[in-house]
Formats: structure tokens, C-alpha cells, sequence
């Protein structure tokens, strides 16, 4: 269909369809809303008018709507989802009147390329070149190995790059620009870093370069003689953001408070303490330097440092919590170095980046992650309320997560682990399990509200604090084969068996307390519990004790009938054995018969039909015309031997 709105204000709606847009100079707005199969074979087409040319067209975008203009005062063509990330939205492609076709690549190659004024670049996913052409831009990668170029003379370039990973998006330099004639300094933000090549006006701003997540900004610079720098280098060269202020103590002990401007601080040694109160400050630390503390919090926006300086490298340091169990502390191998970060495990508190002098740095949360991986001794390992992982490889360790996506480890002969985790809004905490720890050799109880975990290995032990609360502990359990556990079934674990010999006990709550078969023994510990017991589960002993007014059941399952049952009184007279007729099962109920309150109150099955505790008794006072011996319990019974030479006791 050929759609041509004459001009003026138009909006085309088009689903489906082979269709062709009509638009002449003059026409003034016209808005396409488009939508195609993904993946279909629908070919919509852009058609402009005599004196549209590929010179005069003018291509860019907002957001994900692409917008073009033919110089004409007025006219503007837009079309709508363009760069939806589906792929099924927009024009295919653009019809000139010499005969000229664009295809989506070569528009989106179009929009890529500025002009000499203020233009906002997008890129796509895909890897994109994008070229403002010099003003005052803001490119835009959205992803993808993409190229940002940049001639002397430019002027303004900001870059926003986020490629979901390591970056590999490259600045490219034009001629005339080396790496001896730039100069790096951070940026006002904190986060950023800004490049200037000497010429006056032109200013590269890269967003985000000192991110915590380590995705942002580009993964090198390439200059036109053929150098090329990697971010770590780049970084290396940053002479830091002209400080407002410079503090410098003495070989003594110092105590220094900025003015929450951008300030250096350097003690030179000793035993010092620095308060920064806010800003981009870069606190100085070399080897030798004795004791420090760092007493910082900062805005959204601003990155304080610690730098340290020449022979220190990242793997020689060592990081454990602070007494405060909020702040972390940082050694570096040399006898009487420490750093203390204070409140380090709170957002906005401490510093945002650890610099080397190699230019190599670690983030917030890498220097966190640092603090939350053990050794093989006893281990105490506090986090954030950021995501963290917790392994404390062995020992007797204690994990304070503080909330956040947390994940902690626990692999077989780890010894024991406490789990001390608060579960905020949305948040999923995880309890990774390594490998040969499976569902089958979990054993589970709970010690008031802590959760205890078991794995088979003599030692290993795991207690989740506060399980039995829904904004505490662990709501999710993985093992290494892929199976996993919700909250909802590690509140039934301890109450759940497996097809092996279990021992499950309740918590004095109402619980359903099923052994799966086996060799099975439960106790309810007070109650209105449910004990269920289905043909072929084997050997169940019910060892349970209840108040006044409760009534803990047997629940018999599927093909058991109230005929089928036999009682009998066990060997010690004060219990009973159920039979069900099936070959190695039994149910023996512990003291039912001595005292009150104990065993179960009564017994269900699946036919609706119950028994008292009382009903199943009177089946073991009563004989047959044989020799009996009877026994009764602590209530009033009748006895009826039937006949024969019996005994009643």
C-alpha cells in the first residue's frame, strides 16, 4: 500500500504490510508507526521526493525513534521504534528520487555520524562507528565492540559506553594526536575521566572509566600512528583532578579534616588519620607509611582514592573487618603497614577505588570480595548490603551478609559455617553447595530458629541464624547437580526424609512429618502433627510426646484399610506395632500404651475412616480362643481373652 499524507501534521499506522511512506520536501511532520513480523519477509519503504538527496539528509535519533530531515525548515520524519530491540519495528529502508537506496545498516551508519554542531549519537548492540564530526556531542554506544572517533578540533566529546562486560569499544585518535600530547584527569563526577590534546576547546569526557562494575567507559585508545593504549594504561596516565587542597603531615602522628573540596592527603607517616567530609579526595599510602585510618563518606557521583604507591601490588594485600565489623582493614606485607577504611561496608563510606602506581586499580566491591573469601582457620567475613559472595574455604567460620544478593559457598569437608543473613525486598540469598553434597545427604533440624545443616561428612555442619523468619537466612539452595531448595522446602526439610534411614524432628509447631521410607524415626516434639506413612515405607518409629488439647495424627495413605491393620503391644508392653499386610513394614508408636500424651492422639485413612488412640489399644485387649497374653495401658481398658490360658497384665 502506498501511503502519502499530502503534508502537514501526518501519522501513518501500519502493521503487517508491504507498505511504501510517500514525503516530499514541504511536507513538514510525519510520524511512522510501523510494525512487522519479527523475522518476516514485509518490506516497508521511506520514499522521498525530487531535491531530497543523500547530502542533504539529515539522520539522527532519540532514544530508540530515528528521525530524519531534508533540510527543508519544518520537515521532520520520525519512526517510531526504530531501534527496538526486537527487531520488528520501523522502515526497511530509504528510497531517494535518484535512485539512491539505504538499507537499516547504512541509516544507522547515517545516524552514527554527526555533524559540525551539538549532536546526541546512538549506537546499537551490534559494534558501531560512531564519528561526531566535531561541536559538542554526546555519543552513545549501547552496547557492542564499538569505535569512537576523534579529530583534533573537535571539540566537546562525551562517550557513554556500557557493554555488559569487560569493555572492548575503542577511542580511535585522527592524525596529529599521539599519546605524549594528551593529558588525563578525572573529571568533576569523580567517576569519569576527561582527555585533552593540547588544542583549545577540545575535551574528551569518558563516563564511568572507575565504575564499580567494571563494564563502562572503553577497553582502549588507538592513536593514529599506530600506538595504542588499554584502559589500565590510560588510567595510569590520569595526573588525578587538581586538587583544591593539599594536606601533608609528618613522620609523627597526624590527625587532618578536609573541607569536603577535592583534597590530597598525604601523612608521609606514621600513625595518621584523615577525614575527608565528602568529595573526589585521594588519600596517598606507601610502603613504610606505618598505620592509617581513613575516615570518609561521599556523594552519588564522587570516587574518593587510595593510592598507593610504587612496590605495592594488589596481590600482597591482605584485607580482614575492622573490630567495628563495619569498616575493613588492608595490609600490604610490610611490618607495621595497615589501613584502616572506615565503615568501608556501608555505601558512600570509605573510598570507591583502590589505585596502584602501575595505574591497575581494584573497585569498592572487589576490595569487599577480598574480605569475604577465608582461609582454612576460623574465619569472620562481613558484607555490604551490595551482592557479594562468601566463601570461607574451610575452618569455623561466620558469614554476616547484611543483606543484598549474597552467595555463599560450602563445599564437602569445609568443617562449619554460620550463616548470619537479612533478606531485603527482592533480594535472593543463595547457599551454593559444591559438588557431592546432594539432596539425598542433606539432614536438617532446627535448633530453635536456626536451621542446621548436615552433609554426611564427619565435622561439616551448616546453621542458617533466624531461618525459621521469612526476612532471614537463605531462600535458595543449589546444589552442584542442578537440584535445588526454596525457603518453602528448607522450612519442610527438617520435617522431610528421603528414601534412606532418617531421624526428623519438629520444631513444637504443627508440622507434616513424612520419612519418605526407610528406616524411619520421628518425633513431633508437641504439636498437632502429621506423621504420614504410605504402603512400602518400611520401618517407622514414632517417638512423640503432646500437651493437653492437641492431637497429633497417623495419616495411613492409599490402600490401607482399617481391616488391613494389625496392633499388637511391643517388647517392652508399652507401645505398639501396626502391620499393614505388606511384607517389612511397621509402624511402632513409643509408649502409647503407659502414658498419656504420648505416641498420637488418633489415625486417619485415606478412606476417611479414624481411630482413636484409645480404638487402637482396645485392639490389644482383646484375645482369641487361644493362649493371650493381654497388656493394658495407664487408662481403664476392658480386656476379653476369649478363652483359652491367658495372661493379663
Amino acid at each position: 500500500m502506498i501511503l502519502d499524507g499530502k503534508g502537514g501534521n501526518d501519522t501513518y499506522h501500519s502493521y503487517y504490510a508491504n507498505d511504501t511512506f510517500v514525503f516530499n520536501s514541504g511536507y513538514g511532520a510525519l510520524e511512522i508507526n510501523n510494525e512487522n513480523y519479527s523475522g518476516g519477509t514485509f518490506a516497508s519503504v521511506l520514499r522521498f521526493g525530487p531535491g531530497v538527496t543523500l547530502d542533504s539528509l539529515r539522520v539522527t535519533s532519540d532514544g530508540n525513534v530515528l528521525v530524519l530531515r531534508d533540510g527543508v525548515d519544518g520537515d521532520a520524519v520520525t519512526v517510531d521504534h526504530f531501534f527496538s530491540e526486537f527487531g520488528w519495528a520501523g522502515i526497511t529502508s530509504v528510497e531517494l528520487n535518484d535512485g539512491t537506496v539505504l538499507n537499516v545498516s547504512q541509516l544507522i551508519q547515517l545516524e552514527e555520524t554527526g555533524s559540525t554542531g551539538a549532536d546526541t549519537l546512538y549506537g546499537t548492540s551490534g559494534a558501531d562507528t560512531i564519528d561526531g564530526r566535531g561541536g559538542n556531542d554526546l555519543a552513545i554506544g549501547n552496547g557492542g565492540a564499538d569505535t569512537f572517533f576523534y579529530n583534533a578540533g573537535y571539540g566537546a566529546l562525551e562517550i557513554s559506553s556500557d557493554e555488559g562486560s569487560t569493555p572492548t569499544s575503542v577511542l580511535r585518535f585522527g592524525e596529529g594526536i599521539t599519546a605524549s600530547s594528551i593529558t588525563v584527569r578525572n573529571s568533576n563526577s569523580g567517576t569519569a575521566i576527561q582527555i585533552t590534546d593540547g588544542i583549545d576547546g577540545d575535551v574528551i569526557t569518558i563516563d564511568n572509566m572507575y565504575s564499580d562494575s567494571g563494564t563502562k567507559g572503553v577497553g582502549s585508545v588507538e592513536f593514529f600512528d599506530g600506538t595504542t593504549l588499554t584502559a589500565q594504561q590510560l588510567i595510569a596516565l590520569n595526573a588525578g583532578r587538581a586538587p583544591e587542597a593539599t594536606y601533608y603531615g609528618t613522620t609523627g602522628a597526624d590527625s587532618i579534616t578536609g573541607s569536603g573540596e577535592d583534597e590530597l592527603f598525604d601523612g608521609k607517616g606514621g600513625t595518621d588519620y584523615f577525614k575527608g567530609n565528602a568529595g573526589n579526595d585521594t588519600f596517598v599510602f606507601n610502603q613504610g607509611y606505618r598505620a592509617l585510618e581513613v575516615d570518609e563518606n561521599w556523594y552519588s557521583g564522587q570516587a574518593p582514592v587510595l593510592q598507593l604507591g610504587a612496590g605495592i601490588e594488589a596481590s600482597m594485600l591482605k584485607v580482614s573487618v575492622a573490630n567495628s565489623h563495619s569498616g575493613l582493614v588492608i595490609t600490604d606485607g610490610v611490618a607495621g603497614d595497615q589501613i584502616t577504611l572506615d565503615n568501608m561496608l556501608y555505601d558512600y563510606q570509605g573510598v570507591s577505588t583502590i589505585r596502584f602506581a602501575d595505574g591497575s586499580t581494584l573497585s569498592k566491591a572487589q576490595i569487599i570480595a577480598m574480605e569475604t573469601t577465608g582461609t582454612s582457620g576460623a574465619d569472620s567475613m562481613y558484607g555490604s548490603t551490595a551482592a557479594e559472595l562468601f566463601d570461607g574455604k574451610g575452618g569455623a567460620d561466620y558469614a554476616k551478609g547484611s543483606g543484598g544478593n549474597d552467595t555463599f559457598v560450602f563445599n564437602e569437608g569445609y568443617g562449619q559455617l554460620e550463616i548470619d543473613e537479612t533478606l531485603n525486598d527482592g533480594a535472593t540469598t543463595v547457599l551454593q553447595l559444591g559438588a557431592g553434597i546432594t539432596r539425598e545427604n542433606i539432614k536438617a533440624y532446627f535448633d530453635g530458629a536456626t536451621l542446621v545443616l548436615t552433609d554426611g561428612i564427619s565435622g561439616d555442619q551448616i546453621r542458617i541464624d533466624n531461618e525459621k523468619y521469612s526476612n532471614n537466612g537463605i531462600n535458595l539452595v543449589q546444589f552442584a547437580d542442578g537440584a535445588t531448595l526454596t525457603q518453602a522446602d528448607l522450612q519442610t526439610l527438617p520435617t522431610t526424609g528421603s528414601a534412606s534411614n532418617d531421624s526428623l524432628t519438629g520444631t513444637g509447631d504443627s508440622e507434616v512429618i513424612d520419612g519418605k521410607g526407610g528406616n524411619d524415626t520421628v518425633n513431633g516434639n508437641m504439636g498437632n502433627d502429621t506423621f504420614v506413612y504410605n504402603q512400602g515405607y518400611g520401618a517407622l518409629e514414632i517417638n512423640n510426646n503432646y500437651w493437653y488439647g492437641q492431637n497429633p495424627v497417623l495419616q495411613l495413605g492409599a490402600g490401607i484399610t482399617a481391616a488391613d491393620l494389625q496392633v499388637a503391644t511391643d517388647a517392652s508392653h508399652t507401645g505398639l506395632i501396626l502391620t499393614d499386610g505388606v511384607a517389612g513394614d511397621t509402624i511402632h508408636i513409643d509408649n502409647i500404651k503407659s502414658t498419656e500424651r504420648t505416641g498420637v492422639g488418633s489415625v486417619t485413612f485415606a478412606d476417611g475412616t479414624t481411630m482413636s488412640a484409645a480404638d487402637l489399644i482396645a485392639l490389644t485387649t482383646v484375645g482369641t480362643t487361644g493362649n493371650d497374653a493381654l497388656y493394658g495401658s495407664s487408662s481403664n481398658d476392658m480386656f476379653d481373652g476369649k478363652g483359652g490360658d491367658d495372661t493379663i497384665t
